[in-house]
């Protein structure tokens, strides 16, 4: 992906949800990005379109903070450091690579605990916010993600 493949900026407004300025991501000799520099205001909703090796995954993988780019700069809900915007950012790559044995708050705990947040209270309050109930029976330990989304019936 290149910088020809841009958003159209969103800088004029509030401070962008992400702000990405000449980000490059090199594997090796390839360069699967060139120069990307973009905004994307809060709120908003991007698609990310191109083709197989455009860049799209490395481009996602980079503003999540799972992988850094070769030169450039990337700024997550205005920060610089991506551990200090993670607890508030979430991604889901292609497969939802959740684990089906663990209920969905058991993944939540989880994958929480990979951004070192262990206060229980984080995970019940991002339960609330989608509008799930905390208690509910769906999220008993011994229900597969699957069922428990729903998704088993």
């Amino acid at each position: 992906m290149d910088s020809s493949n841009n958003p159209t900026s969103t800088s004029a407004g509030p401070t962008p949800a992400v702000a990405l300025s000449a980000v490059v991501r090199h594997f090796g000799r390839f360069a699967a990005l060139r120069g990307i520099t973009a905004d994307f205001a809060p709120g908003k909703l991007y698609v990310v379109l191109g083709e197989n090796g455009a860049g799209k995954s490395t481009l996602l993988r980079i503003v999540a903070g799972l992988l850094e780019p070769t030169s450039g700069s990337v700024h997550v809900l205005g920060q610089s450091k991506f551990k200090d915007a993670a607890p508030r950012v979430g991604y889901m790559g292609h497969a939802p690579l959740l684990y089906d044995e663990l209920d969905a708050i058991e993944n939540l705990r989880y994958f929480a605990g990979l951004y070192g947040i262990t206060d229980e209270r984080v995970c019940a309050e991002a339960i609330r916010r989608v509008g799930l109930d905390f208690s509910e029976q769906f999220l008993h330990p011994g229900i597969s993600l699957g069922a428990n989304l729903g998704q088993g019936k």
